[in-house]
């Protein structure tokens, strides 16, 4: 089975949509979607903001399913002004940028503390795709929006180029099970650029779709 994880009710809508036989299934407080896309049976949940929230219910999903496969969906933020709103992202290396250990080092050196490569086949296959951008993503407890944020995080982490709450949490539980993974997302915002807010909520609808088309393209090749 595979599995796919959103952090929010919008998010989740955009692919319970395209889901086929979609029936729901409660587990002590938790709801899941089960369905099928492609005809690939497909467990969907909404986890929650936040890297907690999104740690605790991967872990619930791959405890409770038979999870071969897991995608996380959604939309981000960019630390690029090249990366606009709408474009497709994927992740190919992931780190915490709110983890503040002094003698740590900060990037994205596989090498270093809580940073995870996501390595197989399927996102190798897509790494030329012109419609589709595969770059390193951080996250962190925080909307990021001001400039003090964004800037302290392309400080420690110049090569990022995508921000969110929850992807790293995610890929940190995947590589634990050791179930392959992709980060799947769609940009709403610049961080950088002023009233990215703004531009979020505007593009939040659009990212959303965007990511679950994302997904179900994916899906197909599992």
């Amino acid at each position: 089975m595979i599995g796919i994880i959103a952090a929010m009710e919008e998010e989740v809508k955009a692919l319970k949509n395209k889901m086929q036989n979609l029936r729901i299934a409660k587990i002590e407080d938790d709801i899941y979607f089960l369905g099928s896309i492609k005809g690939r049976e497909v467990v969907l949940i909404e986890s929650g903001i936040g890297k907690v929230q999104a740690a605790l219910n991967t872990t619930k999903l791959m405890e409770r399913f038979k999870i071969k496969f897991l995608f996380n969906i959604g939309c981000a933020g960019s630390l690029d002004e090249n990366i606009v709103p709408g474009s497709l992202v994927v992740a190919d290396i992931l780190a915490y940028h709110d983890l503040d250990v002094f003698d740590w080092a900060k990037g994205l050196d596989p090498s270093y503390h809580y940073v995870f490569k996501c390595d197989n086949a399927l996102l190798e296959n897509h790494r030329h795709d012109s419609d589709l951008k595969i770059v390193p993503f951080v996250s962190g407890d925080a909307f990021v929006f001001r400039e003090d944020q964004y800037t302290k995080i392309l400080k420690d982490f110049p090569k990022a180029k995508v921000c969110d709450m929850e992807s790293c949490a995610i890929a940190h539980v995947a590589q634990s099970y050791k179930c392959p993974y992709i980060i799947a997302r769609s940009i709403s915002d610049v961080v950088t650029l002023k009233d990215s807010e703004k531009s979020y909520d505007f593009n939040l609808s659009k990212a959303c779709e965007n990511s679950a088309e994302l997904c179900v393209r994916l899906i197909a090749e599992v």
